[in-house]
């Protein structure tokens, strides 16, 4: 209970499992015990969660300038820019950081995966397929990569597929609800019997998550 590290990545978990308010005292927990603890993965999904997309676009955007000028490395903002730009819809700015990210990270299959979701939402179907072809290894790996092959998916008709790769997201671990609950870009998908199952499998894992957190202490 008095690890940082170890706060942050409960913190992490109930944040995927969809409980904003224990994921959010426990990250803020942990930066107060650890001042070199930076703004992280956590704050941007939990910024997501609570509504608060535009303001943390400005202060990214803040971020990547101050670090400009100060001659660091502008990795971490432009990560989190293009991470915000799919998740807001906005293909144009989601294709810009993803051509900035190539400048400044060796993430390569990162920054392609930020230009397959803002190909998706211009529905060409073949690009986003010549992009999967491309890091299919890579992608396959992942839960939340997967995760993110379904909405593309799904977005541009391809249905079956998208149910693929939902599928072996929920395979590899994903325990990613509040997202498969929410995301607009799964809607195509909500009536297949499939997707049902596979959400059922993300609640469970989810379900448990919180109740183990509850027993070690955080409610």
């Amino acid at each position: 209970p008095d690890d940082s590290y170890a706060r942050l990545l409960l913190s992490t978990l109930l944040e995927r499992a969809g409980v904003a308010g224990a994921a959010r005292m426990l990250c803020e927990r942990a930066k107060a015990a650890d001042l070199s603890l930076e703004y992280g993965w956590v704050d941007l999904r939990l910024a997501v969660m609570e509504g608060r997309e535009a303001e943390t676009v400005t202060f990214l955007e803040e971020m990547l300038e101050q670090r400009r000028a100060a001659g660091r490395s502008t990795e971490r903002p432009v990560t989190f820019l293009g991470y915000m730009s799919f998740r807001t819809g906005d293909a144009a700015e989601a294709l810009h950081w993803a051509a900035m990210l190539e400048e400044v990270s060796a993430n390569k299959v990162y920054a392609d995966m930020i230009r397959l979701q803002a190909l998706s939402r211009t529905s060409d179907a073949s690009a986003v397929r010549r992009i999967i072809e491309k890091n299919q290894v890579a992608f396959q790996r992942d839960w939340e990569y997967c995760l993110w092959l379904a909405m593309a998916l799904a977005q541009v008709g391809e249905k079956s597929a998208a149910l693929d790769w939902l599928e072996r997201s929920a395979r590899l671990g994903s325990c990613e609800l509040h997202l498969v609950e929410t995301s607009r870009d799964l809607d195509p998908l909500r009536a297949d019997p499939r997707f049902q199952e596979v959400l059922s499998i993300i609640r469970g894992r989810a379900r448990e998550i919180i109740q183990l957190a509850a027993f070690a202490g955080y409610r």
